[in-house]
């Protein structure tokens, strides 16, 4: 029977790689047809359990990327490095597994079972951002009499599904550099340089684009805060196993106060996760499986709140984004 593809916990070190936590897990099972049956259900189930890394990086990839709706002035620079947080639902630190409609077993003449594991019980198993062990699934009913009858071992037969990496929150870190142009617009750039952590990881990757453009110019008279719009797109890679799209557009507000600058945003944001990786095939000499799937982020709407310091040169930034998964981000950085 086939087994989960364990991960190592110490992929977790660098701050980015939470989000390759999915290119190994997914139920075992056995199937009718075997290779369709772990492609079907490798794939469902690689879906919910790697569902909060995923979505917590489509959360990343679209926070922090506005701390003032005032523009940079004319060629002046921007340059930071910004952490951000996406704090995953309890709801989601757990999934109920999907099993096996029926399955035929080789080792048992080739005979079919009909809900072999008991598909209709309420269970839960840990995903990748929950705690504790994987669930193990015995076989049940005529299945489990068969392979007793047969004087096989049951737990041989059991479906195994991968433990929780206790991961509150995921984590993603960038450079960030922001550049003013003329009419109260700038742009910003977002990339993570191609770091090779391994060779089972590969390499990690991001490129992002953004634009903002003051509203408040246009507005006759004085204002009492700073209003501009803006709008990005980032993309991230792990490997050969992860590539994520994200998409956004926020209305800035925000007042100065001195060095102190708060603001505030609202906005809209949409998020694909496509996951590739390959499922060992427990038959002898039969190839592994391909599983792919794609997965999307949960928020859609989000309002964020935060302060910024300009000190001199030296930029500090802190904020919080509410929203399905919401988002600490902070930042430190360098103007001139």
């Amino acid at each position: 029977m086939p087994r989960a593809v364990p991960v190592s916990p110490s992929r977790l070190a660098a701050p980015i790689l939470a989000a390759l936590l999915v290119v190994a897990a997914s139920a075992p099972v056995a199937a009718q047809d075997l290779e369709e049956r772990l492609r079907t259900l490798g794939r469902e189930n690689g879906r919910l359990y790697s569902h909060p890394v995923s979505a917590g990086l489509a959360a990343g990839l679209s926070s922090g990327w506005s701390h003032s709706a005032a523009p940079l002035d004319f060629g002046t620079v921007d340059v930071s490095v910004r952490v951000t947080g996406s704090l995953v639902p309890e709801e989601d630190e757990s999934f109920q597994p999907i099993l096996p409609a029926s399955i035929t077993v080789p080792e048992l003449d080739g005979r079919t079972f009909s809900d072999p594991y008991g598909s209709g019980m309420d269970l839960r198993t840990p995903t990748a951002a929950g705690r504790g062990g994987g669930t193990v699934i015995e076989p049940r009913g005529e299945l489990r009499q068969a392979i007793m009858e047969e004087g096989l071992d049951p737990d041989d037969f059991a479906l195994r599904f991968p433990d929780g990496f206790d991961i509150p929150a995921v984590p993603m870190a960038v450079f960030q550099g922001t550049v003013g142009l003329p009419a109260g617009t700038q742009a910003t750039v977002r990339f993570i340089p191609d770091i090779e952590v391994d060779e089972d990881v590969g390499a990690l990757s991001s490129v992002g684009f953004g634009v903002q453009h003051s509203v408040s110019q246009w507005i006759p008279g004085e204002t009492p805060v700073d209003v501009a719009l803006e709008a990005g797109i980032q993309t991230f890679e792990a490997g050969d196993y992860l590539s994520a799209d994200s998409r956004h557009a926020s209305l800035v507000v925000s007042r100065d106060v001195g060095v102190l600058t708060l603001y505030g945003s609202g906005g809209v944001e949409d998020a694909d996760v496509d996951v590739s990786y390959t499922l060992d095939d427990p038959r002898a000499g039969a190839e592994d499986v391909e599983i792919t799937f794609t997965d999307e982020g949960e928020n859609t709407a989000r309002f964020t709140a935060g302060f910024h310091l300009d000190l001199l040169f030296l930029q500090l930034n802190a904020g919080y984004t509410l929203a399905e998964y919401q988002v600490l981000n902070a930042s430190v950085g360098v103007r001139f």
